[in-house]
């Protein structure tokens, strides 16, 4: 996933970040989060509650709270940016592993690739003080208002990333949307 020439995209200050990411996991958690929680909110912020919703099966809405990643550009949490904060599920390891369907090996191998970080639409977060292993899960995302984010949300903050940490969701955030699809794919 992290190929030779990532240091391009990288801005220079933050180019040694390329040559951790061809190590990688090795000391994944001492790099990926801020010393302390960000005063303001920033791009890969980890909230304790924040509301989500998506349509089930039978066309129904269905609510919940959950701990949940802000992935809308920094810039664009601001309240007079944009109407809203896009943001991602964020999922105890230890639920994804009860929640799943896989078993026995094939589970332990699949967790092991979750917690690699090899799976382009999960992100594994490390364990932290007051924060347990856990995964950003970019496949359940959710819109919330600007307004009730920001009336809500900002006291509820548990963890914020480093800057690497912030350039290491970039890469996950861009590979997952933007990496090409399988070479046999019928398009008409």
């Amino acid at each position: 996933m992290f190929g030779d020439d990532l240091a391009a995209y990288l801005p220079d200050h933050i180019k040694p970040f390329a040559e951790q990411l061809k190590q990688f996991p090795k000391d994944f958690e001492k790099w990926v989060y801020a010393s302390s929680p960000a005063a303001d909110t920033y791009q890969g912020d980890v909230f304790a509650i924040l509301p989500f919703a998506h349509v089930d099966d039978d066309g129904d809405v269905v609510r919940a709270d959950h701990v949940g990643m802000v992935i809308s550009n920094t810039c664009d949490i601001q309240i007079d940016q944009s109407a809203f904060v896009v943001v991602a599920a964020v999922i105890a390891l230890d639920d994804y592993r009860k929640q799943s369907e896989l078993k026995g090996e094939e589970l332990e191998n699949h967790i092991r690739a979750v917690v690699d970080n090899k799976l382009s639409q999960i992100m594994f977060l490390p364990e932290t003080q007051g924060f347990g292993s856990a995964l950003v899960d970019f496949g359940n995302v959710c819109s919330i208002s600007t307004q009730h984010f920001h009336a809500t949300a900002r006291e509820k903050k548990i963890v914020s990333l480093s800057q690497y940490g912030h350039y290491f969701l970039l890469v996950k955030l861009s590979y997952h949307l933007t990496r090409p699809e399988a070479a046999d794919a019928k398009r008409v």
